[in-house]
């Protein structure tokens, strides 16, 4: 003998959105301009990369500010943020379900650093699943 559990005819469910990074340009060392700040910090040499961010799911996605990080091989991550050059920057924003954000990121990283990944560094999405249109399951005994 089985037990089933069983629900309202037809299926219910729900997706989880999905982000794609794409590197149209790896700039090592960035030798553009700086706006901020007016000049490298000693011992660092900056990094700059034009990406863009997808977003290959059904809903929409916010996208925080600075969500890129570069890391190293030693595994020390450099945040994008902390210099700005003068190529349009990567923006804060939603994006919609099949909507891309390009732009700029800069990083300040050790003169030494040998550079592994370029990290999306984004909050995980939270996917719901409404239970109020959904009929409460029953056992279904078969023998």
């Amino acid at each position: 003998m089985s037990t089933q559990v069983q629900g309202q005819e037809g299926t219910v469910s729900s997706t989880s959105p999905t982000w794609g990074l794409l590197l149209h340009g790896l700039y090592d060392p960035y030798t553009g301009k700086l706006s901020k700040p007016a000049a490298p910090p000693p011992e660092t040499r900056i990094v700059g990369v034009d990406v863009e961010i997808v977003n290959d799911g059904p809903g929409s996605l916010t996208l925080g500010t600075n969500p890129i990080i570069l890391r190293d091989a030693a595994g020390v991550d450099y945040p994008g943020g902390q210099v700005v050059g003068t190529e349009p920057a990567l923006r804060a924003r939603t994006l919609g379900a099949g909507e891309r954000s390009r732009g700029w990121v800069w990083f300040a990283v050790t003169t030494d650093a040998e550079l592994a990944d370029l990290v999306l560094n984004v909050t995980p999405p939270e996917t719901r699943l409404p239970l109020a249109s959904v009929a409460p399951a029953t056992p279904v005994t078969t023998g």
